[in-house]
Order: structure tokens, then C-alpha cells, then sequence
């Protein structure tokens, strides 16, 4: 299948038009692999009782196609809520990992490297007019890390350290 568009604006070039109930599937794009038609990836729509659809994404579990079931990996909500490891997300972006042990639900990875600045991650809350920052760094020249550091903006551009907490355990206030 080819299609091809030109000129501005959106251009429809495939629409899957289908009759589906409530609280059924609705239409689907499946994408298969090897002559067995192994079961790689799903993208479909989930009428819910209000007619609005969500999008779910699921990948296959290696079964051949007809055999085993598609395993749902994220959803989108018809209210915009996104769900990892859920199919009923009630914040935007939520993830259920499901063990009895301790487990990483997200990851923030920087692969930048240097000697002479503070290296490392975080995550920024922006509100209407003041934000705060919580980040883990390393410090490069003694190439320490797993220091951990909450940070608030007293202003547009004034970043305050307010507590710190080092690898070794160590808390510093303000």
C-alpha cells in the first residue's frame, strides 16, 4: 500500500471506518511479522459506555496470529488520561507496576558526561508562577554521585536549594 499527499492542510490518506457496540473493540491497524503472521504490534480503538473511544496500544506475545492474545502495554483514555501497566488511568499519565519487590516505574537518564559541571537528572513541577525542581547529580571532579537535592524559584530565575541529601546519607538544609 502507497499513498502519497500534497498541497497544505491535513490530508486523510487511510481512515478504518467500522460498526462496533459499546464497550467493544473497535476498529484496529495490526502489524505482523514472518510468514507465521507473528503478533508484533496493535493500535485500536475501545468504545466506552459513553461512545467516546479510547486508543489502545498492544504488542503481541510471540504466539502466531489466531493463537494466544494481544497484551495491552498503554492506553489513552477518551479524556486525554494516559495509562502504562492500567487500563483505567485517572491522573495524565499514570503507571501501575504490578511486584512484590521494589520497582523502577520510570527512569530519567543523562549521558552527559563532563569534569567540570554538576551531571545529572530531575523533574521540574511548573506551576501558573512559581516552580520547584527535585534533581539527582553527581559531582564530576570528585565523581561522586547519588546526591539528591530538592529546589524551589523564588522568583522567574532565582533557583534556592532547600534541603540536600548526599550519597553517604548526609541532609543539608538550605
Amino acid at each position: 500500500f502507497t499513498a502519497n499527499a500534497s498541497g497544505s492542510g491535513v490530508t486523510t490518506l487511510v481512515r478504518l471506518n467500522g460498526a462496533a457496540n459499546a464497550a467493544q473493540d473497535g476498529n484496529a491497524l495490526e502489524f505482523l511479522s514472518g510468514s507465521g503472521g507473528q503478533k508484533v504490534f496493535k493500535i485500536h480503538t475501545l468504545l466506552t459506555s459513553n461512545n467516546y473511544g479510547d486508543t489502545v496500544f498492544s504488542g503481541g506475545n510471540n504466539a502466531a496470529q489466531g493463537a494466544g492474545a494481544w497484551v495491552e502495554r498503554m492506553r489513552i483514555k477518551d479524556n486525554g488520561n494516559v495509562g502504562l501497566g492500567t487500563t483505567g488511568p485517572s491522573t495524565k499519565l499514570e503507571v501501575d507496576v504490578t511486584g512484590a519487590a521494589i520497582t523502577n516505574a520510570l527512569q530519567l537518564t543523562n549521558t552527559y558526561s563532563s569534569t567540570s559541571v554538576n551531571e545529572g537528572t530531575g523533574i521540574y513541577f511548573k506551576g501558573y508562577y512559581k516552580q520547584a525542581l527535585i534533581t539527582a547529580y553527581e559531582n564530576p571532579a570528585s565523581q561522586t554521585g547519588g546526591n539528591l537535592q530538592l529546589q524551589t524559584y523564588s522568583d522567574d530565575s532565582t533557583l534556592n536549594t532547600g534541603i540536600v541529601l548526599t550519597r553517604l546519607g548526609n541532609v543539608g538544609l538550605g
